[in-house]
């Protein structure tokens, strides 16, 4: 047996923390707050660390290994006919002081300038590798639930495991003296093809990749096929993200891939679902503003702004707050935004809206109403209003027309 009620579940969350060193909090699914943090100066961390769209917990323990040095884990709970969610982290692979990555991400991400509060969130946070944060997570689903771990979430906890060694292993073909690997001067082509948004050559090269024959990277030449081709789209997904993909968007793009694979069973299946992820992000790249207005003729201020605005589209974004972060004035920031991308800062945050709307319509199975409050949408009707504005169609509408198009293939 479980805890029986809060008091017992908070004090033995206390107790977790105070053991382990691991942040750890309980947040209300319905008032969308937390009810108990081990730190609530820290909340904010913890409210950035599941409002990812990608961060998505069920009654099963769950653990996330986000840009390969951040571990967010959790499951969800009901009580009293409210469901809760236990979040476990987030925790460190390395030491946040000597990672810029970290340091750098996470100021942009919450704290708005405030070095001060960062500091003291990095200085006591947990560093560990998966194996320990997993054992943090399973006692803290034991202390709740009085349950053991299943198998099957543990073979859940060893496929992420083995997306580290997939990656090591397509460095190691790049140094291997055989003739039975896509070359790195294939591989530069492919990529270049993708990061310039050229469906046409990348069409071309994909298929030359896809025809290899590839070196067994074991036994099972399905499974040797999910590694090689999973491997390869890691790689196409950062070169998305580098050359303006929205981060959030490649990353769903990329978890649909994994899925995809993982339950595929029969080799052709692989690459048709390898070809078109990869043409998807090609046209995610040509769609991308900052590529299309030449992002070496874009002022790096204005730079700053769109990427602040990608990274808080779920905010009710304003003029003030974004010439706040840039350090410049809004009619300075105006002219400048208008001249270098085209179109006002207003539109252009509204049209950024609507396209992740877009990701989410397709990549989730969120409610309108989810999604327009996700993205600070006054109401679910102006949400509706705005995307038919700018898409010619209702969110349902543009929904159910792609369920048909899947189906019919």
């Amino acid at each position: 047996m479980g805890l029986d009620n809060n008091y017992d579940v908070f004090s033995g969350l206390e107790l977790l923390y105070n053991s382990t060193g691991c942040y750890v909090s309980v947040y209300d699914k319905e008032s969308k707050d937390f009810v108990w943090s081990c730190s609530e100066e820290f909340n904010v961390f913890f409210r950035e660390a599941i409002d990812r769209p990608y961060v998505i917990f069920n009654d099963s323990p769950t653990t996330f290994f986000i840009n390969s040095f951040e571990l967010v884990g959790g499951f969800n709970y009901s009580k009293d006919g409210k469901t809760y969610t236990v979040i476990v982290g987030p925790a460190f692979v390395t030491d946040p002081f000597s990672d810029l990555r970290i340091i750098g991400k996470t100021l942009y991400f919450v704290t708005g300038g405030d070095t001060q509060k960062l500091k003291n969130y990095l200085y006591v946070s947990k560093i560990t590798d998966k194996k320990g944060f997993n054992a943090d997570l399973l006692m803290c689903y034991y202390l709740h639930t009085g349950k053991k771990i299943s198998k099957s979430v543990e073979e859940s906890t060893v496929v992420v495991d083995i997306n580290k060694d997939i990656i090591q292993k397509l460095f190691d073909m790049r140094e291997e003296e055989k003739k039975d690997y896509f070359s790195f001067e294939r591989q530069e082509l492919l990529l270049s093809a993708i990061s310039s948004g050229n469906l046409e050559n990348t069409k071309k090269l994909c298929t030359s990749f896809l025809n290899f024959s590839a070196f067994k990277r074991c036994e099972d030449n399905l499974m040797s096929s999910k590694f090689r081709f999973i491997a390869a789209m890691l790689l196409v997904n950062r070169q998305a993200v580098i050359f303006g993909v929205d981060e959030t968007k490649a990353a769903a793009i990329y978890k649909e891939f994994c899925r995809k694979v993982y339950a595929s069973e029969r080799e052709w299946e692989i690459k048709e679902i390898f070809l078109k992820v990869a043409m998807e992000y090609t046209k995610s790249i040509s769609e991308s503003q900052i590529y299309k207005v030449n992002i070496h003729d874009v002022n790096p201020v204005v730079i700053k702004a769109v990427n602040y605005i990608s990274q808080h589209l779920h905010k009710d974004l304003t003029v003030a707050e974004i010439c706040c972060y840039c350090g410049v004035s809004e009619s300075y920031l105006r002219v400048r935004f208008k001249h270098d991308i085209g179109k006002s800062i207003v539109e252009y945050v509204t049209e950024q809206k609507i396209e992740e709307a877009k990701m989410l319509l397709k990549y989730t199975n969120y409610s309108l109403l989810e999604i327009s409050e996700y993205l600070s949408f006054s109401s679910q009707s102006y949400f509706t209003t705005v995307f038919r504005k700018n898409c010619g169609q209702t969110p349902t509408e543009y929904r159910n027309l792609l369920k048909n198009s899947r189906n019919s293939k």
